[in-house]
C-alpha cells in the first residue's frame, strides 16, 4: 500500500487528477448498476441530470459566466448527443457486467476517428484503419455473438447495443465539443447537456417512476456526487496535461470496473473478454498517438489549434 502511494505521488499533477477522475467515474458506474437493479434507467438519468443542472447553474453564477452561449443550435445538438450517450451507457451498465459495459463504452475514440475523417476532414491513414478494425474486433470478442461463438455465451443483446450506441453518441459529442471549444465555455456546454437530459428524460422517468427506498436515494446521490467529482478532476487534468497523456490515464477506469464487477456483482470476465479488452485498449491508445502525430505533421507553421 505504501509503495502504491509513493508511486502515485511521483506522478505529475495532471495524471494524478485523471486517475482520480477515472476512480470516481468507476464508482458512479457501479452505483448506476446497483440503483438500476430496481429503478428504471430513465429515472436514474433524470436524477443525475437534475443534480448536474443545479450544480452547474451554481458554478456559472459563481463564475459570472453568461449561460446562454453563442452557438445555441450546436449547443443543443451537443446536449442531445450527450444525453443519448448518457442514457444508452446507463442502460448498458444496468444490463451487462460492469467490466464489459465499461470496455464497450471505451470504443468511443474509434468512432471519433471515423467521424473526424468524415466531418472534420482529418485523415484516416492505414494505421488508423487497422486500429478501428482491431477495436471492433475487440468488441466482438467481448459481446460473443452466437453466429461466431455458438449459443449460450453472448452478452445481453439490448445491453450490448446500448453500450455500443452510447460509445457512438459519445463520439458524436466529442466532435461537437471540439467545434464548440473556440467559442463556448466548458461550463456552458455542461449546462446544455444537463438541461437537455433533464427535459428529455423527465416524461419517460415520470411514466415509469418507482419511488426510491432510503438506500436507493443514497445510491442516486452517490451517482451525482461521483460523476460531478469525476468531471471536476477530469477538467483539471486536461488543463494540466497534454491531451494524449491525459486521455491515456482514463484507461485506469477499465481495471477498476473489473474489480468492482468481481467484488460487488460477482461477474468475472472470461478469456475472450480479457482478450477483447486488451485489443480495445491497445487500439485506442495507438489511435490517439497516430492521430496526434498526424495533426502535428500537417499543421502549418504558426498554426494554433483552438
Amino acid at each position: 500500500m505504501q509503495i502504491a502511494l509513493v508511486a502515485f505521488g511521483s506522478l505529475s499533477p495532471g495524471i494524478r487528477c485523471m486517475i482520480i477522475a477515472a476512480f470516481w467515474f468507476s464508482i458512479g458506474s457501479a452505483f448506476t448498476k446497483l440503483a438500476g437493479a430496481r429503478l428504471p434507467f430513465m429515472e436514474v438519468v433524470w436524477v443525475r441530470a437534475a443534480f448536474g443542472l443545479v450544480f452547474t447553474l451554481w458554478l456559472l453564477h459563481r463564475a459570472g459566466i453568461r449561460s446562454q452561449g453563442n452557438r445555441r443550435g450546436l449547443l443543443l445538438a451537443r446536449g442531445l448527443f450527450g444525453f443519448s450517450a448518457m442514457a444508452m451507457s446507463f442502460y448498458g451498465y444496468m444490463r451487462l457486467p460492469l467490466g464489459e459495459a465499461t470496455v464497450l463504452f471505451f470504443l468511443n475514440p474509434v468512432f471519433v476517428a471515423v467521424l473526424a475523417a468524415l466531418f472534420l476532414g482529418e485523415r484516416l491513414n492505414r494505421d488508423s484503419v487497422l486500429c478501428v478494425l482491431a477495436g471492433l474486433g475487440g468488441a466482438l470478442l467481448i459481446a460473443k455473438p452466437p453466429f461466431l461463438f455458438g449459443h449460450g455465451q453472448a452478452l445481453d443483446v439490448l445491453g450490448t447495443l446500448a453500450a455500443l450506441g452510447g460509445a457512438f453518441m459519445a463520439g458524436c459529442t466529442y466532435i461537437l465539443v471540439r467545434k464548440l471549444g473556440a467559442t463556448e465555455q466548458p461550463l456552458t456546454q455542461v449546462l446544455y447537456l444537463s438541461g437537455v437530459a433533464f427535459c428529455c428524460s423527465g416524461v419517460p422517468a415520470a411514466a415509469t417512476w418507482i419511488w426510491p427506498s432510503g438506500r436507493e436515494w443514497l445510491l442516486l446521490l452517490g451517482i451525482g456526487l461521483a460523476t460531478q467529482a469525476a468531471q471536476v478532476f477530469m477538467t483539471k487534468g486536461y488543463s494540466l496535461e497534454p491531451a494524449g497523456r491525459a486521455s491515456a490515464a482514463t484507461y485506469f477506469q477499465i481495471p477498476l470496473a473489473a474489480v468492482w464487477s468481481g467484488l460487488i456483482f460477482g461477474d468475472l470476465p472470461d478469456v475472450w473478454s480479457m482478450l477483447g479488452t486488451l485489443l480495445i485498449v491497445a487500439a485506442t491508445m495507438v489511435l490517439g498517438h497516430t492521430r496526434k502525430k498526424s495533426r502535428s505533421e500537417h499543421a502549418e507553421p504558426g498554426f494554433q489549434k483552438s
